[in-house]
């Protein structure tokens, strides 16, 4: 679904600049609402939490944090 809608959401950033891919910033904040948090200042802490990286599809322990 993230992936979807980030093909048709325009991306006007910079993508020599570009850490996190559109669909990935997407998942991550549809993940954290389908969690229960509403406020998506919350992403900061769960960056390295690793069940929420297994979820987007990072390695829990080794795989790189998401972004916050």
């Amino acid at each position: 679904m993230a992936e979807k809608l980030a093909a048709v959401i325009s991306d006007r950033r910079d993508p020599s600049r570009v850490l996190h891919p559109l669909s990935e910033i997407l998942l991550a904040r549809i993940l954290a609402n389908a969690c229960g948090y509403e406020d998506d200042d919350d992403l900061n802490y769960l960056r390295a939490d690793p069940a929420f990286k297994l979820a987007c599809g990072r390695l829990p322990e080794s795989g790189a944090d998401l972004m916050s």
